[in-house]
């Protein structure tokens, strides 16, 4: 069964990836190829993702749950962060834990001299 048509090959191929890494078997087929299986009045945009008719509900289901978290939206988990635009406790735990490895390190060259 068609899971979802893209405008860009990329787009296809990480969504099919994505699925495969969760366990459903995902492939990805020009528009010519997945045109046979959807209505003609409703053609592909572009590469398709297809996916048995056994695991549609749960493709489905994972694809909202992706996009979701690209979109940066969902409940489940939060899109990745990196320490600058985290918590301000968090930036201050990182500038103390570099300032002290910093000043170890200079202590321990004017030892050495």
């Amino acid at each position: 069964m068609v899971l979802a048509d893209f405008a860009r090959q990329a787009e296809a191929e990480r969504l099919a990836a994505r699925l495969v890494v969760e366990g459903v078997g995902a492939q990805v087929w020009p528009v010519q190829q997945a045109a046979a299986l959807l209505p003609g009045s409703e053609p592909p945009i572009g590469p398709t993702v297809v996916v048995a008719r056994g695991d549609h509900e749960h493709a489905l289901t994972l694809a909202h749950l992706f996009a979701e978290v690209d979109a940066g939206v969902s409940v489940v988990a939060s899109p990745p962060q990196d320490v600058w635009h985290g918590s301000f406790v968090r930036l201050l735990v990182g500038v103390f834990a570099v300032s002290m490895i910093v000043s170890a390190v200079v202590v321990m060259l004017f030892a050495a001299v």
